[in-house]
């Protein structure tokens, strides 16, 4: 049987506070008890000092104890003359039926205390002893002498005798103890009662509150299930439900991204493939139409759009084998500064022919190495140098410097005109994004390049950043952590 969290909320809620009224109501009751013991033990002993004051009187009058030796009751019964054994309960209950509040038999002012020493005089006067002063019993219940509380009867400042009163056990002894208790019991049933109740009505408000964010959530899910990435949702708490459900809105932020991407890529790329595809196919059938003829022109026509196809195709392999983390790389000690170099002078050309100034300043002669591949990190600089190639307008220039700071090396591509507006700088490096909505193939390119030079630099361990050029272009900066350093000496930017 599948039981609602909401339920086991409630029910742990609710046992929760069982067990705590059943707990305080245990203690409350036994510490109740133990008070009330130690508290008819004192009273006792205080009262066990004025019988041993009214013998002694006793026996000042008659200078022995022979008042005492007859029925066995003499000596208590002198002590309390006008209460007999037989009319004690009687009287005492009346009392307590004339006095109003307090079944308890206990008086106000002194909590747990007697209202007259007739309430407990039946059971006091079955515990007292009274011994001459060789300790002999006199009258009573003998008893031994380590079982009880012994008094001694001073007349003249000589021991005439002495009284004793069997200790006390621990534990309910009188019909007021047991009623005293039992109202004890009541109070805090009643309070616990309350407790409950309480507990249970801020269970049901707290059940609310702790699953509202959870309903919300499973809500969420359930319409992000239905492709809905819009989704999101508001909890207005900072506790770990607030965090959830920050978490689940960055995730559907993701997705959506995401998903506008995966739209954006299918468009992209059906118009990358269309736009040679139609090209290749307007060729042929104006060749088998004999409207163009079959000619060294029509051919390089023809090829250059299949290379074009190529590219693309090996760029979204590529791009692919980045996203899956399964990019080649060879990992061995590579001089990344020597490869730096050669790339630049493979294009130096290329800009000259563009009037396009290509300036390398490197921050010293001497190579930096570092476990990579070689063959990727020129795919990398190749990439940034066609861009500048294909995106600067001339006359322009394209300045390269890198430096060396806390064992990571800093290459630095920055160019002239025209710059990159701020909201394309962090998407540069997005898959097929270009600035040309229109998507113009009037520079080339696929819109692939930055984003496989984002993947590989990644599978180095290191980083590329887009910004603002001082010259007024781009500046892109790439970080990669260094194998070792031929010195310690820091290289700045020049």
């Amino acid at each position: 049987m599948k039981v609602k969290l909401a339920y086991k909320l409630f029910l742990m809620f609710v046992f929760t506070g069982m067990g705590s009224m059943i707990l305080m109501m245990g203690l409350m009751r036994h510490f109740s008890k133990q008070e009330l013991n130690d508290f008819v033990i004192n009273w006792e002993i205080d009262r066990f000092g004025d019988f041993a004051n009214k013998l002694g009187d006793s026996y000042r009058i008659h200078r022995d104890w022979e008042l005492v030796k007859g029925p066995p009751n003499a000596f208590r019964d002198m002590l309390f003359p006008d209460i007999s054994e037989e009319n004690c309960a009687s009287k005492h209950n009346v009392q307590q039926g004339n006095q109003a509040g307090d079944a308890s038999g206990y008086g106000p002012g002194t909590a747990g205390a007697p209202k007259s020493v007739e309430a407990y005089y039946p059971a006091i006067r079955r515990r007292m002893t009274l011994y001459d002063a060789n300790k002999n019993v006199l009258a009573g219940k003998a008893a031994s002498l380590h079982e009880q509380i012994m008094k001694p009867i001073v007349v003249d400042g000589k021991t005439v005798g002495w009284l004793g009163l069997i200790k006390r056990t621990e534990g309910v002894t009188t019909p007021e103890e047991e009623k005293y208790l039992y109202r004890q019991t009541v109070t805090l049933f009643i309070v616990g009662c309350s407790v409950l109740s309480l507990s249970v009505l801020i269970s049901i408000l707290l059940s609310r509150s702790i699953l509202r964010p959870v309903y919300q959530i499973a809500q969420g899910a359930h319409a992000m299930a239905s492709r809905k990435f819009d989704t999101r949702i508001e909890v207005h708490t900072s506790d770990e439900l607030g965090r959830m459900a920050d978490s689940f809105n960055l995730m559907a932020q993701t997705l959506e991204r995401y998903e506008i991407l995966r739209k954006q890529l299918i468009s992209d790329v059906s118009h990358d493939l269309r736009t040679p595809l139609s090209i290749l196919k307007g060729e042929i059938e104006a060749i088998q139409d004999g409207v163009r003829e079959m000619s060294g022109k029509s051919l390089d026509s023809l090829y250059t759009e299949v290379i074009h196809l190529e590219k693309l195709a090996n760029d979204l392999y590529e791009l692919s084998l980045v996203d899956n983390g399964e990019i080649p790389v060879v990992r061995e000690p590579v001089d990344v500064i020597k490869v730096l170099t050669e790339t630049i002078r493979m294009f130096e050309p290329r800009f000259a022919q563009q009037s396009l100034s290509l300036d390398y300043i490197p921050g010293s002669d001497r190579g930096i190495t570092l476990i990579g591949d070689s063959h990727r990190l020129a795919q990398v600089f190749s990439n940034l140098l066609e861009n500048s190639l294909k995106y600067t307008d001339a006359p322009g220039k394209l300045i390269i410097r890198w430096k060396l700071q806390d064992s990571d090396l800093h290459i630095i591509f920055e160019d002239t005109k025209p710059g990159v507006p701020d909201e394309s700088l962090d998407r540069l490096f997005e898959r097929l994004y270009r600035l040309d909505p229109s998507r113009s193939r009037k520079h080339g390119g696929s819109g692939l390049g930055l984003a496989i030079c984002k993947g590989i630099v990644k599978s180095f361990e290191g980083t590329i950043r887009s910004d603002h050029s001082p010259l007024g272009g781009l500046l892109v900066e790439i970080t990669l952590p260094t194998h070792k350093q031929t010195s310690h000496e820091e290289v700045p930017f020049i």
